[in-house]
């Protein structure tokens, strides 16, 4: 099961034994996994410190809810069932996300989807959700996979031409199946096959109209895609641009400060490779 963790999400499962020994609990359950996340450095643990959530406030109510154990167990001490189902899925996390490790990130996230569970029983006591855990730890994940993507890798999407949002290579509609870029297409309009080429640091964005939501970034196409039909807007193709910062020097002149990255939607005419 741990051929694809992380030497931090290895230290994960090693802590939440340590602290089912020290709880006196023969077990490893989802309230384990939490106590251990809280002393990770990474986006787990800065998601629940960012909660509110700290090691003596996760315990505090574990122990309320579930209580202390007699014995202290020595050797081996197994995982409960929904707790190998949480590392299980932590693993799917990982593989969907195309990358090539599991991290405390990808536990945590995996914890946060089971409401019913001691652990995600004891976020929502502290006033944190389970859902609202997850979404935030996602938003990291994909923050971090937009920031150090693998690439680069080709997509293929469906776009319409002479559309009525696609008068320009600056604004256009692209679809990532035919069928919804035909439905979308008015008489007299051609929906063309293109593949994308994305380089590294490019990323998939979810727009909703014509605003782009820069909090919204997917490296996922199937995650994008999701999101894109939650919210009722499109899959498109992002990009990193420098552009200069500029300041007023004493004399009223403009002065080059230095430079900013911004995502702007990338132009066909540059990232069409293929027809």
């Amino acid at each position: 099961m741990f051929e694809r963790f992380a030497s931090d999400a290895r230290r994960t499962v090693v802590l939440a034994q340590e602290e089912a020994r020290m709880l006196g609990h023969n077990y490893i359950g989802t309230e384990h996994l939490l106590l251990s996340l809280t002393k990770d450095e990474g986006p787990a643990g800065k998601t629940l410190a960012a909660a509110g959530i700290t090691r003596d406030t996760a315990e505090e109510k574990i122990v309320e809810i579930i209580g202390r154990g007699t014995d202290t167990p020595s050797g081996h001490i197994p995982f409960t069932h929904r707790a190998r189902l949480v590392l299980d899925l932590a693993n799917r996390f990982s593989l969907d996300g195309g990358e090539d490790h599991v991290g405390p990130e990808h536990i945590l996230a995996a914890l946060t989807t089971d409401n019913e569970s001691v652990g995600s029983l004891a976020l929502a006591q502290l006033g944190a959700p389970a859902e609202v855990i997850h979404a935030r730890v996602l938003d990291l994940i994909n923050d971090s996979r937009t920031a150090n993507p693998e690439g680069p890798f080709t997509v293929e999407v469906h776009i319409i031409e002479d559309g009525p949002d696609s008068s320009g290579p600056e604004n256009f509609t692209a679809y990532t199946d035919a069928e919804g870029a035909v439905a979308a297409a008015r008489d007299g309009e051609i929906v063309r096959r293109a593949r994308f080429t994305l380089a590294r640091g490019e990323c998939f964005g979810v727009i909703t109209g014509s605003v782009i939501d820069p909090d919204r970034r997917f490296l996922d196409l199937a995650a994008a895609n999701t999101a894109a039909e939650i919210s009722g807007g499109r899959v498109i193709i992002l990009t990193p641009q420098q552009r200069e910062v500029t300041a007023v020097s004493a004399a009223g002149e403009s002065v080059v400060i230095g430079t900013t990255t911004a995502w702007a939607q990338a132009e066909i005419a540059v990232r069409l490779t293929a027809g």
